[in-house]
């Protein structure tokens, strides 16, 4: 057999993006140490970590300075002229990142060493804008509770709007494209799925923004312990696998659980609206008008399902209920959540059961 002679043309693997890791602390000194070292095992050494501390009067602020002073990557702190909260102070963090992705961290998890090398694989593809894991939900002795895998996306990749209105994943667990971050002063108009008057948590207003605007894509693996304690920022949580509809059920328990929806995905529309009128470039204003619409439609739903846990007499609940219905307000679309919401809205809003 002749030799074949000649140069084999072989494509170098294209190099992974820079990251910053944006972390919000505030009196984190029981577990931060662990955060930060496994931090420094990463198989991908992150640009910088951006540390916005909250006020803390514990000793948080002295173990970061010592673990700065043997780090082989920047670490940036800045101290809140007063305490803002964990949703400001991670937007503030994420706001001084440089790098071309931005991972949120927080201050009393533990990372797996290949966390941030296996996030940042997707945003090869460019229509990518937020990654998001896996994670092992654990106890304060980091001793295994559950996943997260309840959060899980049926696809390694979805596209536009995919992810779902409700659905977002914890902060923790993502990463995503720094230019997102151009569209943060719409951040202050936002209003939070459960507190009304408040901005969103920061891990629902990124993911909002990244799949208004393209894909999200997903790991299954396990990359994070997720440690549930007293202190976490949350509160103190008594961890029990569940999934987004069961807290929304459990949400609608609350007379003003459906209409807290309808406010926020109005306003979610409304800054959508103003994106598409004068949004930075880079940002489809085609695609904004198109997310406007899609929230406004899951808006009218949830306004009109409010109407139902909030009727005095039978009879109204009854005839709101039925036009819903009539409506395809149960049909499988946009208006819809199915024949389980169905069922839900007739037994625990129409009968009161």
């Amino acid at each position: 057999m002749a030799a074949i002679s000649g140069k084999i043309s072989v494509r170098s693997p294209r190099p992974l993006p820079s990251v910053s890791i944006a972390m919000a602390t505030y009196n984190g000194e029981r577990f931060i140490s662990a955060q930060l070292e496994s931090i420094a095992a990463q198989t991908v050494t992150p640009s910088e970590l951006v540390i916005v501390d909250d006020r803390s009067n514990d000793k948080t602020m002295e173990i970061v300075k010592s673990f700065a002073r043997g780090a082989r990557f920047p670490i940036r702190l800045k101290k809140n002229e007063r305490h803002r909260g964990y949703a400001t102070s991670f937007m503030s963090a994420a706001n001084e990142c440089g790098s071309d992705i931005i991972s949120f961290c927080d201050q009393d998890d533990v990372w797996d060493s290949r966390k941030l090398e296996l996030c940042l694989a997707p945003f090869a593809d460019e229509a990518v804008r937020l990654v998001y894991h896996n994670a092992l939900v654990v106890d304060e002795g980091l001793r295994a509770i559950g996943d997260l895998s309840y959060l899980a996306c049926k696809y390694a990749t979805l596209g536009e709007l995919e992810l779902g209105p409700v659905r977002f994943p914890k902060g923790f667990t993502t990463l995503f494209r720094r230019d997102l971050m151009r569209l943060a002063p719409h951040w202050a108009n936002s209003f939070n799925f459960h507190i009304i008057g408040s901005p969103e948590s920061h891990d629902q207003f990124i993911p909002f923004l990244a799949n208004a605007f393209g894909r999200v894509a997903y790991r299954h693996e396990l990359l994070a312990k997720y440690r549930r304690h007293a202190n976490n920022a949350g509160g103190e949580v008594k961890w029990k696998l569940s999934t987004i509809d069961r807290a929304i059920r459990a949400a609608s328990r609350d007379l003003k659980g459906w209409s807290n929806m309808a406010a926020t995905f109005t306003r979610r529309a409304e800054i959508l609206d103003k994106i598409a009128n004068a949004g930075p470039e880079g940002f489809s204003a085609a695609s904004a008008t198109r997310a406007s619409a899609y929230y406004r439609a899951y808006a009218r739903l949830y306004s009109e399902r409010a109407e139902i846990y909030q009727g005095s007499r039978f009879v109204q609940r009854m005839r709101t209920f039925k036009t819903l219905a009539y409506k395809g307000g149960y049909g499988g679309n946009v208006w819809s959540k199915g024949l389980n919401s169905a069922a839900k809205d007739f037994l625990r809003g129409v009968l009161r059961i």
